[in-house]
């Protein structure tokens, strides 16, 4: 009598693997200050923003830092939220097909089960079935519990509306230095507000978690 029990030893190594692909890129992302070269297109784009850029020079070069940390975080960003819909949509996949396929192969192995073979098809059967549920039902809990990507959303948002905020605040004190002019307000006051208003949102922009 031939049994096909030693199939259903394969079912831990499996959940096991299910489990470590859903665990994968759970690291965290973090991005590094010193290691950022800011692109040309940062640096047009900072002196843009700048009135009187040429009066500013170091304002401009933290700026265009600021440009490239806001740009490359917004892009880990992004990328997180592909990322984690694309992993919850193959996840709900396999459950699903792992789910359709047991119950092909159980229907196909009842049909064409002949009587002589039925108890031995009929254990086969129920061993399968509950291999088939436990892993579809661990691929289904894997996707359950994958990062909602409504959260990278609000991320995104957060950091958009601190950039926002930092680009008003530049504004501002541009303004100011422009009404308080006749009283001969310093240059390099309102350069070092400028910077820790840059400062301020890079610091924040650095601290969004882009895992987790």
């Amino acid at each position: 009598m031939t049994t096909r029990i030693p199939t259903f030893r394969f079912l831990p190594a499996i959940t096991i693997v299910a489990l470590l692909a859903t665990a994968c890129g759970s690291s965290y992302t973090i991005l590094d200050r010193s290691s950022l070269e800011v692109s040309p297109n940062s640096r047009i784009s900072a002196k843009n923003l700048v009135p009187r850029a040429a009066e500013f020079p170091d304002v401009v070069d933290q700026l265009a830092i600021a440009q490239e940390v806001y740009q490359q975080q917004l892009l880990l960003l992004k990328e997180r939220r592909n990322k984690l819909r694309g992993r919850k949509r193959t996840l709900s996949a396999i459950s699903f097909g792992t789910f359709a396929a047991t119950s092909v192969g159980i229907g196909a192995s009842a049909i064409l089960s002949s009587e002589a073979d039925a108890p031995d098809n009929l254990k086969t059967a129920g061993l399968v079935s509950l291999a088939g549920l436990a892993l579809g039902t661990v691929f289904q809990i894997a996707s359950f519990m994958q990062e909602d990507s409504s959260s990278v959303d609000a991320k995104v948002r957060h950091l958009e509306l601190l950039y926002d905020t930092m680009i008003e605040r530049l504004r501002q004190l541009t303004y100011r230095r422009d009404a308080t002019s006749a009283d001969n307000l310093p240059t390099s006051h309102a350069g070092a507000d400028m910077a820790t208003a840059i400062e301020s949102f890079i610091t924040q922009a650095l601290a969004i978690n882009i895992k987790g």
